[in-house]
């Protein structure tokens, strides 16, 4: 595994990017854009298993996230403006970091939880970079959002528990009596535990990186979205059990957008898994089942 670093289009940090590399040249890229509060650590298991099927894996912390953010730096904030645009930016310095090396072979993104909305985004505005794309527990519109935008433009560099507990609140609701405040990540208790235990998972974002994630939210709400996402093959996971897609319903609801403007899109719901489908328990066949996609769309 190596590890490079790029400047992040927000101005505040350089990326810390980590390259897993099979054996021999790679048949294909799989890029990783991980999920809210946590980092690209998390994903050294599943990247493995993809680099040892000779797959090239690339990602990086996000910026202000993990290892991407500068001494002293504010989790959870990702400047004054834009910083939607400047996340999804910092996706495609990436794609064109690894591309220069990696020019003839065909890339796909994948995208988990905040970063599946991310990957959405980057779908919408850069037709021509993906073979494929991957949307990890990701969710369908929500009634709150334009009360939450109007929150969202307080104080920018302050956590935001009031926000926070609006946008995540119930999801441990479904599992009560809860053991942890985070039991709607996984079944797995052993993942759950390392999540509470990492000091860089979990905190509460500030009011403006709230903010920026529901400009992207609404990007991705928009009724023109699907139409302006290119036809190219799209795989929908989730757990049958994740609160953030409504238990199924938010992929469901993706799905069918994607369907009636004309696209390739499949959704596989897994069974007793909640939101972390790639680190819950059963997780090989989460493997398996995007393997076998990205193998039949080289």
């Amino acid at each position: 595994m190596n590890q490079i670093d790029i400047a992040s289009a927000t101005g505040l940090c350089r990326l810390h990017v980590r390259v897993w590399e099979p054996e021999g040249r790679p048949k294909a890229v799989l890029q990783i854009v991980h999920g809210m509060a946590e980092h690209i650590g998390r994903y050294d298991d599943f990247a493995g298993f993809f680099a040892k099927n000779g797959i090239l894996v690339v990602g990086a912390d996000i910026a202000s996230h993990g290892k991407s953010r500068e001494p002293g730096g504010v989790k959870g904030y990702f400047g004054e403006k834009d910083g939607w645009g400047a996340l999804v930016g910092d996706i495609r310095a990436i794609h064109l970091s690894i591309k220069q090396v990696y020019n003839d072979v065909p890339y796909f993104l994948f995208g988990h939880s905040m970063g599946s909305f991310l990957a959405r985004a980057y779908a919408a505005r850069h037709k021509d970079d993906m073979a494929g794309f991957i949307f990890c527990g990701t969710a369908g519109g929500n009634s709150a959002l334009p009360v939450a935008r109007l929150i969202a433009k307080a104080e920018i560099k302050n956590e935001s528990n009031a926000l926070n507990e609006l946008s995540f609140g119930a999801y441990n609701k479904a599992f009560r009596p809860n053991r942890t405040e985070f039991d709607w990540l996984s079944v797995n208790r052993e993942n759950v535990d390392g999540y509470v235990a990492d000091d860089e998972c979990g905190y509460v974002f500030t009011a403006g990186g709230f903010r920026d994630l529901f400009d992207g939210l609404a990007e991705i709400g928009a009724k023109d979205w699907a139409g302006r996402v290119p036809l190219k093959p799209i795989l929908l996971i989730a757990g049958a059990l994740d609160p953030v897609g409504a238990m199924g319903k938010g992929p469901r609801e993706v799905e069918r957008a994607l369907r009636a403007t004309g696209h390739d899109a499949k959704l596989i719901l897994y069974e007793g898994m909640r939101h972390e489908i790639h680190n819950e328990t059963g997780k090989e066949r989460v493997y398996r089942d995007i393997l076998c996609f990205i193998e039949a769309n080289i």
